[in-house]
């Protein structure tokens, strides 16, 4: 509805309606306050002609409890940023193997950005295997901004630390292992230009469903 530009208070009720007619139905997630709202297979077929809609799983199942916050938080980031974009690629649909999937990316007049969102805090590893992959993304030309969402000032400082650090310490893939090790090569970011300016940390309100 936001997208609409429809935001009322009569929402709730415009819902109900669709939940009614068999076009929505509501889905209880352990770890969520409110249930969510998925398209039914007679939702679904109103979409025709829409190529996402063949992306569309109708089975409540693949819900993952665990992303669900997460997955609702990429949208409300998304949504905020309306006017900077055209369309979104949301995760599930960018194809790429063996490297950092950003959590969406929104492709406006100006070139793609890449949107993380971080609501929990990762290891050193994998934080600097994400900014790497993201440093050969934009060195590649696949996108030209990355911007790192958090819920809390705290959590972005820590980012910013880290990503501000002279040299980033590189891991590399051990197949005999099936683990990453530290190498003794460091990364300096400074040498590639225009990765710092291309980067950025901001906190919002991502509010707990």
């Amino acid at each position: 509805m936001q997208l609409l530009g429809l935001e009322h208070f009569t929402n709730s009720a415009y819902f109900k309606r669709l939940v009614d007619k068999g076009l929505l139905k509501r889905v209880e997630v352990p770890t969520l306050r409110r249930p969510v709202l998925m398209l039914t297979s007679n939702g679904l077929s109103m979409l025709e002609g829409v190529p996402e809609a063949a992306q569309y799983h109708l089975d409540d199942r693949r819900i993952a409890a665990s992303l669900a916050r997460h997955s609702l938080a990429v949208q409300r980031a998304v949504l905020a940023r309306r006017a900077a974009w055209t369309h979104v690629v949301p995760e599930r649909l960018i194809r790429e193997r063996g490297k950092k999937v950003p959590d969406a990316l929104m492709v406006g007049p100006e070139g793609t950005t890449a949107l993380e969102i971080e609501l929990t805090y990762k290891t050193t590893m994998k934080v600097y295997l994400g900014l790497a992959d993201h440093a050969r993304a934009l060195r590649d030309g696949r996108y030209r901004r990355v911007e790192y969402i958090f819920a809390d000032a705290v959590m972005r400082a820590h980012y910013q630390r880290m990503f501000d650090e002279k040299k980033w310490p590189v891991y590399r893939w051990n197949e005999k292992t099936r683990h990453y090790d530290l190498d003794k090569e460091m990364f300096v970011p400074d040498r590639m230009t225009g990765l710092r300016e291309s980067v950025t940390f901001t906190v919002e309100e991502l509010p707990h469903d």
